[in-house]
């Protein structure tokens, strides 16, 4: 049951993401060469509210421009195995 809920919950999100991506292209063709930097970055950051949820829900909370279980370095976290002879 919980499996059915985080589908249709998943379908749900997909649905307004692509809404809200075809409303921000059909926007941006119309007003590519009038409109003002800020407002484009007004675009750009209502785009971002519904999308970013959504992308880190399905990476499963991860941090943002990295991989799970990755520092800034690529290093992994965790133990170290230090060699034994």
């Amino acid at each position: 049951m919980v499996k059915e809920a985080e589908k249709y919950k998943q379908q749900d999100d997909k649905s307004k993401l692509e809404g809200k991506i075809e409303s921000t292209l059909k926007w941006l063709e119309a007003n590519r060469e009038t409109a003002e930097k800020e407002v484009f970055e007004e675009k750009q950051k209502e785009l971002e509210q519904i999308a970013n949820p959504i992308m880190t829900s399905l990476y499963g909370g991860a941090a943002e421009g990295g991989m799970p279980g990755a520092d800034a370095g690529g290093a992994k976290k965790g133990p170290k195995i230090e060699e034994v002879d």
